[in-house]
């Protein structure tokens, strides 16, 4: 295997001083090190099997919507398909999941006005409907499991193979939900985390999903639909009481968070339900969620012989019912949520000394206001299986990692990265303080980077800016401006400089990829920076918009932390959120290169979502692509330490989760790993290690997938050269990114493929690899033209309006509004 990179890049390599060369010659060669350790440490090529599970249920599938037949459908299967049934499989699992998640039955391509009538119901978080759902996604995988080893799958088209590999994925985790969906990980009892990744931060999403003004929404018509509607929001209301009574539940059985998750958890949802938040129970009226529900025209099908007999039996009119429905059973039981957050269940969560993750879960005791109780917990869940944290954390694990790497693989792997990266930091503080003593030089770098020059508000922010109070006041730039002055100055200090830097990043990009042309990699949707005001995180972040671009993609800046910035960083994780990273694989993805071919494995490929390719990718951005192949560092050591800083804190992440979800790690321990070796105990790192605690499993995948990405690189750039073939660079990155996202182990076997293909071009099955047709770019230059849609205006709540899109034929799959963070 090559050790390194053979570029052969048509543009040839940008001018580069004999000093510059130096420094880039010496981190290509730690490149080679890193790229050598990958391959000898990570373990991809297989989305883990492990052992085939009880069939405790079997879900057969139910829903009165034919399954798809359309020219990707049944039909178009090849012969190997045929054989072992994939189609039907398919189908099964796309309607085993709807059954199973009435809530999103909208989001179903093939749901009609009817069926969404009659299938729609409220997400259910009781127990029994948790173990109804985990045991059918676990009788899917087993069948999954077995059809893989039976089937020949070099007979099976590309997408079919990749279809499979994400069908097995998304059932391991549940039908692709990593949080609060496995009735045996327990993690349902423990309350909101800091990403809100989980259903019952849907339920707004849900309401406003079914009950609107589209023409893939329900309207009411007569005064059965009128019923309909209000049932359904009774509905509701139960399964909000029931989370309630399930964190109860965890308080008893020992599943509790840390106090730092339980405050995190808490500022989360008061986002999301902010307007109740802030108003009360009645607050629902004033929710983006019900909108259009409130609006008259949503009433326009009910005639007025139905509007005086319903005014005549409940002595209200129709939309006096619905507001006071609204408020009865969503306002109030979403208030009274959390309200028992904040006062009640707050008092039960437990100092970070006594549980800092999954690894200490179920706890022995109840625990009061920090103190131990004399009261056992029952370490149980609800029909009397035992609860395990550290299982919980190796059932999360591979939706992040998309490999069978078990937690001490990767807690292996964190401290053998760590071991190669951490002394060239030393020496890049030798070099800029001067000094040769390593221990000298360390401490005086130090003060160098914690001086307030590094950050973009050059004077302390005031403490009335960054307390409870403020995060009440400043929820809005527009707000922000009145309340917070100098946070918002600050803020658009960063957001200039930032954008600065996001153009001389731009041109250093052309040598990488395809911007016109069928390969055509680059998505032309814009990107727009914007303040993120959740006071809980601490990390910037990225999302896309729709197909059309409708509305810019948002560069999410946090608004909250106790100095903005630091600046020498900004260069390295604008590579990661915008271009070459996030913004060049999941916008691609979505403008350039989804799959719209109407069948089930569009639809596949459309709710499934592979951490570790897309953080994966996003690391890669920022090293090799961005440190090692441009000179945009040569003149910038700063920004270099500021690039390589990240790369030790993404090997942190992997020693730290697995740290506290699985070996005891405390949280005293982790943020002491974070001074130690990435030198930071600045707020950032604080509320980065309350994000680990707060959702595991996560973290791990950067690291894993950008050497993962990295030794797929390696391995075709040696087998091609081997073979008398050139690395074309270009073509490499075009068919990593019209993959969209994928498990590791696929694209590993779509590069084999290509790398084969690209040597013999004229083998099996290689044109559909090497000029792969995508619908989604007829619409490229609609996107041109949409691309110059409104802004989002700075009062305007960036974390609680719903984006569909404009022009999406109906709402989009709660995936894709996952953020993706540095």
């Amino acid at each position: 295997m090559s050790s390194g990179y053979r570029l052969d890049i048509s543009e040839g390599n940008p001018k580069t001083d004999e000093k510059g060369k130096k420094i880039v010659y010496a981190v290509l060669a730690v490149g080679a090190v890193l790229a050598i350790v990958g391959v000898a440490l990570i373990i991809v090529g297989v989305v883990r099997k492990g052992e085939p599970c009880e069939e405790n249920a079997t879900v057969k599938p139910t829903t009165n919507v034919p399954p798809t037949t359309s020219s990707g459908g049944i039909s178009a299967y090849s012969a190997e398909a045929q054989r072992v049934g994939l189609g039907p499989f398919l189908e099964n699992v796309k309607s085993t999941y709807y059954k199973m998640n009435p809530n999103l039955i909208v989001r179903n391509p093939d749901a009609t006005p009817s069926t969404i009538r009659q299938e729609f119901s409220p997400y259910n978080c009781h127990p029994s409907a948790l173990k109804k759902r985990t045991d059918a996604a676990k009788s899917l995988y087993n069948k999954g499991a077995k059809m893989l080893k039976d089937v020949n799958r070099a007979k099976l088209a590309p997408r079919e193979l990749k279809a499979l590999m994400q069908a097995q994925h998304f059932l391991q985790s549940n039908f692709g939900a990593p949080y609060d969906e496995n009735y045996y990980a327990g993690d349902w009892l423990l309350g909101p985390n800091l990403f809100c990744w989980q259903p019952i931060c849907g339920v707004g999403s849900d309401l406003s999903s079914h009950f609107n003004l589209k023409k893939t929404g329900f309207q009411p018509a007569n005064e059965g639909d009128l019923e309909f509607v209000i049932a359904h929001l009774k509905n509701l209301s139960d399964s909000l009481t029931q989370y309630v009574e399930n964190l109860k539940y965890g308080i008893k059985a020992g599943y509790v968070r840390s106090v730092e998750e339980c405050e995190v958890g808490l500022l989360t949802m008061k986002r999301k339900f902010k307007t109740i938040s802030k108003e009360g129970e009645r607050g629902i009226l004033n929710s983006s969620y019900v909108k259009q529900m409130r609006n008259p025209e949503w009433y326009a099908k009910i005639n007025s012989d139905t509007k005086t007999s319903w005014n005549s039996k409940h002595g209200k009119d129709v939309q006096q019912s619905i507001d006071d429905s609204l408020v009865e059973y969503v306002g109030q039981p979403v208030y009274n949520l959390l309200q028992y957050l904040e006062f009640n269940h707050s008092q039960y969560c437990v100092p970070s000394n006594v549980s800092s993750g999954l690894a200490n879960l179920p706890l022995d005791y109840v625990y009061f206001k920090g103190n131990k109780t004399n009261e056992t917990t029952t370490k149980v869940l609800p029909f009397g299986e035992k609860l395990s944290g550290k299982d919980a954390y190796k059932g999360i694990l591979p939706y992040f990692t998309t490999t069978d790497m078990t937690p001490d693989e990767v807690d292996q792997l964190g401290w053998k990265m760590l071991n190669q990266l951490y002394p060239q930091a030393v020496e890049i503080a030798k070099t800029i303080t001067g000094l040769n003593d390593s221990d000298e030089a360390v401490v005086e770098f130090k003060k160098k980077l914690e001086d307030q020059s590094m950050f973009f508000n050059d004077k302390p922010i005031p403490l009335n800016e960054s307390n409870n109070e403020a995060f009440e006041k400043c929820v809005d730039m527009a707000s922000a401006k009145i309340y917070c002055p100098a946070r918002y100055a600050s803020m658009l200090k960063w957001f200039e400089y930032v954008n600065g830097v996001l153009s001389l990043l731009a041109p250093l990009q052309v040598r990488m990829f395809y911007y016109t042309g069928q390969k055509q990699s680059q998505p032309n949707c814009p990107v727009q920076l914007v303040a993120n005001f959740n006071p809980g995180t601490g990390s910037q972040s990225y999302q896309s918009s729709d197909k059309a671009c409708t509305r810019p993609c948002r560069y999410r800046l946090p608004f909250y932390l106790k100095d903005h910035g630091p600046r020498y960083n900004a260069y390295s994780v604008a590579a990661h959120e915008a271009r070459p990273g996030h913004h060049t694989q999941v916008h691609a993805f979505t403008e350039l290169f989804s799959d719209d071919r109407g069948d089930v494995i569009s639809w596949l490929n459309g709710v499934s979502y592979y951490t570790a390719f897309t953080e994966g990718w996003a690391l890669y951005a920022e090293n090799p692509l961005i440190n090692q192949e441009t000179n945009i560092y040569d003149d910038l050591p700063i920004q270099r330490y500021g690039m390589l800083k990240w790369q030790i804190w993404r090997a942190l992440r992997l020693i730290i989760d697995t740290g506290l979800h699985y070996r005891g790690m405390t949280r005293d321990e982790a943020l002491e790993l974070f001074a130690k070796y990435a030198w930071d105990r600045t707020d950032k790192a604080i509320k980065d290690v309350t994000r680990y605690q707060s959702d595991p499993g996560q973290a791990t995948a950067y690291m894993i997938g950008q050497l993962a990405i990295w030794n797929y690189r390696n391995d075709t750039t040696t087998k091609l050269q081997q073979n008398g073939k050139k690395f074309n660079e270009k073509d490499f990155h075009f068919q990593v990114l019209s993959q969209g996202s994928s498990p590791l182990s696929y694209l590993e076997a779509h590069l084999q493929k290509f790398t084969d293909c690209t040597i013999d071009p004229k083998g099996s099955g290689c044109d559909t690899i090497l000029n792969p047709k995508f619908k989604s770019r007829q619409n490229a230059k609609k996107t041109q033209v949409n691309n110059k849609a409104r802004l989002f205006t700075d009062d305007e709540d960036q974390d609680n309006v719903d984006f569909d899109g404009m022009y999406e034929s109906r709402p989009r799959d709660v995936r894709f509004n996952y953020e993706h963070y540095d």
